[in-house]
C-alpha cells in the first residue's frame, strides 16, 4: 500500500486519501500537513475534469523522476495513476527508488492488539492452554 510503487494489492492508483475537511483542520505549522499530495484540477476546453496536476504541490516528492514508456516520459503521479488530491505520501519508496519491485513500504492493516487476540484464541486449539481448551469444548 504505497503511493510510490505499482506493486502490492493497494498501489498508487488505489491510494489512501484524507478527507479534505480533516486536512483543512491540520495547522500549516504541523509536519503532518506535508504527508498528503495536493493537486490542482486540470480541465479540457469543455470544462471536463481530466485529472490533477500534483507537481509543485507536494514538496516531499521527487518530481525529477521520470519513467519512459513507448517514448513518453511520465512523472510518478502520472505513471502510477494518482487519482485525486489528498493522497498519502508520508512513507517513501523502499531505498528511495520509485516504482521499485519491492513493496516494503506497506501500512500495517492490523493492530497489535488484534494479533494478540488471535494468538489467544488459537492457543487452546493447539493444546497450549489445557484449562482454556476445556472451556472452548463446552462452547
Amino acid at each position: 500500500m504505497c503511493s510510490f510503487t505499482g506493486n502490492g494489492y493497494a498501489p498508487g492508483y488505489a491510494g489512501r486519501y484524507i478527507n479534505s475537511k480533516l486536512y483543512s483542520q491540520i495547522p500549516d505549522t504541523d509536519v503532518r500537513k506535508g504527508w498528503w499530495a495536493l493537486g490542482d484540477p486540470v480541465y479540457d476546453e469543455n470544462n471536463k475534469l481530466l485529472g490533477y496536476d500534483f507537481t509543485g504541490k507536494c514538496p516531499n516528492v521527487d518530481w525529477t523522476w521520470k519513467y519512459n514508456y513507448q517514448g513518453v516520459d511520465y512523472n510518478i503521479a502520472d505513471w502510477l495513476g494518482w487519482q485525486a488530491p489528498y493522497l498519502n505520501v508520508k512513507f517513501g519508496p523502499y531505498q528511495n527508488v520509485y516504482n521499485n519491485a519491492t513493496n516494503a513500504c506497506d501500512f500495517p492493516m492490523m493492530r497489535a492488539e488484534e494479533m494478540i487476540l488471535i494468538k489467544a484464541e488459537a492457543q487452546p486449539w493447539r493444546g497450549m492452554c489445557p484449562e482454556l481448551n476445556r472451556h472452548w469444548r463446552i462452547l
